[in-house]
């Protein structure tokens, strides 16, 4: 598995970027096809299955998220996961939540903060919505709360140049 030029025969290989307990439930999934996911393991166990290209525990760890409850508070981390991570049956039932909640969805402070890319893509996959409106004020206020922090940033940037020491 390892050549000699990364490692010697016989010296312990360090696992550095995953916890004991996470990398001993990923061989526990290796050995039986079984182990124990939870909310607070999850996220490292798709990152884990990713970087070790184990198909079958993406998979394994996707059912879970899938059978995990959508809410307010997690869909957008669970959309950013999808899409990291390409988890198209995630994907697909992040995006059923966020479309039979649209208007709460898109007006969220959660909303607010995602990335531009992340953005597009749900206005993208909710372009069919017959809750236009709703979808137009949500992009509406984060271009406006974006514009207004970056005039902010602006203004205080000149304010502090023009000060001398």
């Amino acid at each position: 598995m390892l050549s000699d030029r990364w490692a010697k025969v016989g010296d312990p290989i360090k696992i550095e970027d995953y916890s004991y307990d996470d990398f001993k439930q990923f061989l526990t999934f290796l050995y039986s096809g079984q182990c124990q996911l939870s909310n607070d393991n999850i996220f490292a166990m798709v990152d884990i299955a990713e970087f070790y290209g184990v198909a079958a525990f993406k998979e394994f760890c996707e059912e879970f998220l899938v059978q995990a409850k959508c809410t307010l508070d997690n869909v957008f981390l669970m959309v950013e996961l999808a899409k990291k991570y390409s988890l198209k049956k995630l994907e697909e039932t992040v995006t059923k939540f966020i479309s039979d909640n649209f208007a709460m969805c898109f007006k969220s402070p959660q909303f607010q903060a995602l990335p531009k890319s992340t953005v597009k893509f749900l206005i993208e996959v909710n372009q069919e919505t017959p809750m236009q409106e709703e979808m137009f004020e949500g992009v509406s206020f984060l271009l406006t709360f974006s514009l207004m922090i970056f005039f902010l940033g602006i203004s205080m940037g000149r304010k502090a140049s023009k000060r001398k020491p």
